[in-house]
């Protein structure tokens, strides 16, 4: 079951980790959880993530948005106000 509120982080093998403060930088994703603390995950290794709240997502070619992330196949959407922004998680920078 998933937590009432918390950002989640899908891996390529499957695994399903739920947490919160989620950051990305650097070619790392980075979650917070209950039961293990920090754990940073190389990028390439995510197959996608979602987000609670809103956060600032920038991209390869330095575009900034600043919305709630949700999974779309095969990528990332992020809802902001003046509209969804379509991405992959490879381009998230």
């Amino acid at each position: 079951m998933r937590p009432a509120i918390a950002d989640t982080v899908t891996l390529k093998d499957g695994s399903v980790i739920h947490g919160k403060n989620l950051h990305a930088a650097d070619g790392i994703i980075t979650i917070t959880t209950s039961f293990a603390g920090d754990l940073s995950i190389k990028q390439d290794e995510v197959a996608s993530f979602e987000t609670d709240v809103p956060v600032f997502v920038k991209t390869k070619n330095n575009s900034e948005v600043l919305g709630k992330v949700e999974r779309k196949d095969p990528g990332l959407v992020v809802s902001s106000p003046s509209g969804n922004y379509l991405t992959s998680i490879a381009d998230v920078k």
